[in-house]
C-alpha cells in the first residue's frame, strides 16, 4: 500500500464560507461564462424552455384558476414559476 496525505476537511468552517471560497476560485471564468451564454445556441435553448415552462404555468394556472374559484391562477403560478426558477441555482451550489 503506497502512503498518500489525507487532506483535513474540517467539519464545519462557519456559515457561507464554503460558497464565498467557491466563488473566489471561479471568479476568473465568470466574464467568459456570461460572453458563452450569449451564443445563438444559449438563446435558442432559453427560449425554448422559456415558452415550454410558459404553456405549463398558463395551463396548470387556469386549471388551478377553476380548482381554487380564483384563488391561485396563471399569474401566481407564473410568479411561483420565476421566483422558484431564480432561487434554486442560487442555493444548490451551497452544501446542505
Amino acid at each position: 500500500m503506497a502512503d498518500h496525505e489525507e487532506e483535513h476537511v474540517p467539519l464545519y468552517a462557519g456559515f457561507g464560507k464554503g460558497l464565498v471560497q467557491d466563488l473566489k476560485n471561479k471568479l476568473p471564468w465568470y466574464a467568459s461564462d456570461i460572453r458563452d451564454g450569449f451564443s445563438s445556441k444559449a438563446v435558442i435553448t432559453v427560449l425554448y424552455l422559456f415558452w415550454g415552462a410558459l404553456a405549463n404555468a398558463v395551463a396548470f394556472g387556469a386549471l388551478l384558476g377553476e380548482n381554487t374559484e380564483g384563488y391561485m391562477g396563471a399569474t401566481e403560478t407564473l410568479l411561483a414559476t420565476a421566483v422558484l426558477g431564480m432561487l434554486y441555482p442560487l442555493l444548490c451550489g451551497q452544501p446542505l
